[in-house]
């Protein structure tokens, strides 16, 4: 029994070192799988076993070897000393030559992926309130400040010449429902539309019959949308054009936006809607869908020392955007971080008498409604050129 113990110790410690460098990839294949088909209710796990693999790796990887190693000497107990020379030469180069450079370059990846981020940020934060602009004048260029040319009643937060959302440490978050077009048969037509979301629940929108053989260019009419059969909003645009009396279709613009994190193990899903409000202008409103209930998000913000909070706010045409904030690098599409929705607002006295180009209003995403974080104005450089020009 004495002479069979030991070969039993080296055969387990053989095949335990075996287990400890097996588990990486069996990691790997469960982040895989989790992603593929359960991401929706085990994302936190697979968030765990993530991390799990990034730095536990070198450590699994480390026990492996050593057991193997151990499981060589014949006769030496699995954690006794008496390791012969040349293992112990073997063992320090694989620790200190393989394992710990690993281990250090995933550590300092890491760090370094977080602290340029942050740098990156920064920079482009002080560039934009720093970098002057160069305008082209008769003698020689001229170095100009974000400055209003003319008035305008409204004063935002911040005056610029180009709006640039890459250099505000925005990721574009997963869209799954993007303002949908369609070809539309030329007769009377009822726009039906069904989407499956999250956890088998159904967004369903059903639009007023239309006869297709007489609406005008740009005539706008109304849908219905519904989320687990509870109706959200009777006033959804639906615009149509028919570009051609003699063409047998026309074309239809529908105003429903949804975004969703595929990655995220949250359940929840971001609504937007565009009801009309005029040719070039929409009346956004936005609701956070949740395990087959919605809440509406109010806009909340401050006008002439008043607060307000409203249903809807005013866009031009469908121009705005859902953003993550920056915070894990290039890991932020598997986290519900922190998110900002900019809209942006124009109208046709802007541009005229000044060198307006637009309002971006940037809002905070929270669970009880969208707060009014600051305005930008974008202005334009070459105005005075352009109005001597003509253009």
């Amino acid at each position: 029994m004495s002479d069979t113990q030991p070969i039993k110790r080296k055969m387990n410690m053989k095949k335990l070192g075996i287990l400890f460098l097996l588990i990486p990839f069996i990691i790997t294949i469960l982040i895989i799988l989790l992603f593929v088909f359960v991401v929706d209710s085990l994302g936190a796990v697979g968030d765990l076993l993530f991390y799990l693999l990034l730095f536990g790796s070198p450590i699994f990887i480390g026990m492996g070897i050593f057991f193997l190693i151990k499981s060589s000497d014949k006769h030496k107990g699995i954690f006794s000393n008496n390791v012969s020379k040349r293992r112990k030469i073997i063992g320090k180069v694989i620790l200190f030559g393989v394992i710990a450079p690993i281990f250090l370059l995933l550590i300092g990846s890491f760090v370094y992926m977080q602290i340029s981020y942050y740098i990156n940020a920064e920079l482009s934060k002080k560039y934009r309130e720093n970098c002057p602009v160069y305008v082209a004048g008769e003698e020689e260029d001229e170095i100009l400040e974000p400055t209003l040319i003319g008035t305008y009643e409204f004063k935002p937060d911040e005056y610029v010449w180009r709006w640039s959302t890459e250099d505000m440490g925005y990721y574009y978050q997963d869209i799954l429902i993007d303002n949908p077009q369609q070809y539309i048969p030329k007769q009377v037509y009822t726009v039906k539309e069904s989407w499956l979301l999250k956890n088998n629940y159904k967004l369903d929108l059903n639009c007023t019959p239309i006869d297709f053989t007489k609406v005008e260019t740009g005539q706008s009419h109304k849908c219905t949308i519904s989320y687990n059969e509870k109706v959200i909003s009777t006033d959804v645009r639906h615009e149509v054009h028919c570009y051609y009396e003699e063409s047998k279709s026309c074309t239809n613009s529908l105003g429903v936006t949804l975004y969703s994190n595929r990655y995220s193990s949250g359940n929840a899903e971001y609504l937007f809607l565009l009801s009309h409000a005029g040719d070039s202008h929409n009346k956004l409103s936005a609701f956070r869908l949740e395990d087959g209930e919605f809440f509406p998000l109010m806009f909340k913000y401050e006008d002439r020392g008043e607060n307000i909070s409203s249903q809807t706010f005013l866009i031009s045409d469908t121009i705005f955007e859902l953003y993550g904030i920056e915070k894990y690098g290039m890991f932020d599409f598997m986290m519900d971080g922190d998110m900002n929705l900019v809209t942006f607002f124009s109208e046709p006295t802007m541009g005229y008498t000044n060198n307006i180009y637009g309002i971006h209003s940037i809002w905070n995403v929270e669970k009880d409604g969208l707060y009014l974080k600051k305005t930008v104005m974008e202005l334009t450089e070459n105005w005075e050129a352009e109005v001597e020009d003509g253009i």
